[in-house]
């Protein structure tokens, strides 16, 4: 199943698949404090200048962030450490070996089953 863009974050770990959905899928570099929608337009924009996503993408993508926020402020995680492990390519400060366990798995365990091809019985044999 590939990695998805979660309906809701509940839990730290739809706040890893969040973030590794923005990292991985949109390849936005974000920051927990910036909003995708303000201002009456989209604040992200491609190389080009053109909105890398539509108003309701983007409007999502803020209800996620809130949300993500919100858990993080429950559990008592530091947002800014979870985007920076998940977002911080090469920097050895964040390399995934000093994440908390919990982060560290939840980001493993995210990956691997993004990986993983699922098979439905319901469209006959596999094949190989």
């Amino acid at each position: 199943m590939p990695l998805t863009l979660p309906k809701r974050v509940s839990t730290p770990e739809d706040i890893v698949k969040f973030f590794l959905y923005l990292d991985r899928i949109d390849r936005t570099s974000f920051h927990p404090d910036d909003r995708f929608y303000s201002d009456g337009r989209v604040q992200y924009v491609n190389r080009y200048g053109a909105p890398s996503y539509t108003v309701p993408e983007a409007k999502l993508r803020d209800r996620l962030m809130r949300e993500a926020i919100d858990v993080a402020t429950r559990e008592a995680f530091d947002i800014y450490d979870i985007a920076l492990f998940i977002t911080a390519h090469g920097m050895p400060e964040y390399d995934l070996r000093n994440a908390p366990e919990w982060l560290r798995l939840s980001i493993k365990a995210a990956e691997r089953s993004s990986k993983r091809k699922y098979w439905d019985p319901r469209e006959g044999p596999r094949k190989s």
